[in-house]
């Protein structure tokens, strides 16, 4: 699990993979459920290493 969450903080660019400072972030695996699911979730900061924040991405979707 550990190398699928650094993947996805890399594609996310969450990590100096991105060219940018990076940003602190965290996944939390709780591993395979009673239906067989094995999954993580994660929590990442807005603000960067180097004080900068991450540009938010909107869609025009309605909430939910």
């Amino acid at each position: 699990m550990g190398a699928i969450a650094q993947d996805f903080a890399d594609r996310m660019g969450c990590s100096e993979a991105s060219g940018e400072a990076a940003r602190r972030w965290v996944a939390v695996c709780h591993c395979v459920s009673t239906n067989g699911n094995d999954h993580l979730h994660s929590a990442v900061s807005l603000v960067r290493e180097d004080d900068t924040k991450q540009r938010l991405i909107t869609t025009s979707r309605g909430r939910s």
